[in-house]
């Protein structure tokens, strides 16, 4: 009989955790597993990598978005009336999280399942913890910081108790988590994202994205959100004219585009740097870049940079505890500290090596991206934890 396993995310937007979600789903054994995904603010780009053995279903929470009252009246007026017994609910759960119980009918998801995976904390925890009957109950965790805030800390404290298993994805957020949420070290397991190397390798495949610019390219793959510091990308790039005859994409979006791209104005490198924005498949502009450079001070793993090195490009990073647990600097890249003056020594250093130790960095961190975060060895692990072992 085939074990029944839930996933609850926000939504499929392009993000990382998005990716590692379709990721997971896309190599699970749907002989061995019936698997549904809740999800709570919509589809999204990615909604289409989905496999078709994966029931989606949908519970869109942001229709009781909004000023009580009015939102109340809105979802009443038209009829939907479950969405104002559940904006009740969870405004009630909000001094008392057991409140979220009496959600439960209004789920559309089975009575009870073997497993069940809240995939985001936030609300998609939450629904886990306090709404759903399974035998096994995990919460992943996908950040390389925790709040300042103790009320947050003491309530993820909280509602992590109400979980069998928390995930992370390296060593040093396990110990980040287990410091921070006095965990016990045996509830944590790391369980990195799935870097599928040959899939990588045959979505880059193609025409060169850069054309005939032949520059020296480099490219930056980031949401543009404060804590990836893009801002300190575009000053490192103004530092290096004059010194490399450069073409730098940042792809992406986010809440920082607008600012990212005044401050390129501001500086005068509309000609250097190029903003696309989110790119569906950008694995081409990977392939043919010659440097990846990523500025964030905080991450938990980085996807990007993996996919990157799966891609044998090399990568200057920003040093914090998910790329500190696989970049040995100057074997597999170049880790910097904080800061515009570092990532220009990063650039400036690696992009002046003789190519022969450029290959040999590029050759060591693929095969660390295929030692430790291939498919069947990270599928390994996911079925390892739902089995309890």
């Amino acid at each position: 009989m085939k074990k029944s396993i839930l996933f609850v995310n926000g939504h499929l937007q392009i993000g990382g955790v998005e990716k590692a979600l379709v990721d997971l789903l896309s190599w699970i054994d749907y002989d061995r597993y019936d698997v549904d995904l809740l999800l709570l603010e919509g589809e999204g780009d990615y909604r289409d990598l989905v496999p078709d053995q994966v029931r989606v279903i949908h519970k869109d929470l942001r229709q009781i978005e909004g000023p009580f009252w009015k939102n109340l009246w809105k979802n009443f007026r038209s009829c939907k009336f479950g969405n104002v017994l559940y904006r009740i609910i969870n405004s009630a759960a909000k001094k008392d999280k057991e409140c979220l119980r009496f959600a439960r009918p209004l789920l559309p998801v089975r009575k009870y399942y073997d497993v069940a995976i809240a995939f985001r904390h936030g609300h998609p925890a939450e629904i886990v913890a306090y709404s759903l009957d399974a035998d096994l109950k995990i919460c992943w965790w996908h950040h390389g910081s925790v709040p300042d805030s103790f009320y947050q800390i003491k309530e993820l404290t909280s509602l992590f108790s109400c979980f069998d298993k928390v995930v992370t994805v390296s060593e040093g957020c396990k110990n980040l988590l287990v410091a921070s949420f006095s965990l016990e070290p045996a509830k944590v397991s790391v369980i990195p994202n799935i870097i599928d190397s040959e899939r990588i390798n045959t979505l880059a495949k193609g025409i060169d994205p850069y054309g005939n610019d032949n520059r020296y390219r480099i490219v930056t793959l980031s949401r543009f959100a404060p804590e990836k510091h893009l801002e300190e990308a575009v000053e490192a790039a103004s530092l290096l004219v004059g010194k490399l005859d450069f073409v730098w994409y940042m792809i992406g979006d986010g809440t920082e585009f607008e600012m990212v791209k005044e401050r390129v104005l501001e500086l005068g490198l509309a000609d250097r740097i190029v903003l696309p924005g989110s790119l569906a498949n950008p694995y081409p502009y990977l392939k043919f870049a010659d440097l990846m450079v990523h500025p964030s001070h905080v991450e938990s793993l980085c996807i990007s940079v993996l996919e990157a090195m799966s891609l044998n490009l090399l990568c200057v990073v920003v040093r914090s505890i998910g790329p500190e647990s696989y970049i040995e600097d100057g074997v597999i890249g170049i880790l910097t500290e904080c800061g515009v003056a570092s990532l220009y020594d990063g650039v400036s250093v690696i992009s002046s090596l003789n190519n022969s130790v450029k290959n040999r960095i590029k050759q060591a961190a693929r095969m660390m991206v295929d030692n430790l975060f291939s498919p069947v060895i990270v599928i390994k692990k996911f079925e390892a934890l739902i089995s309890g072992d």
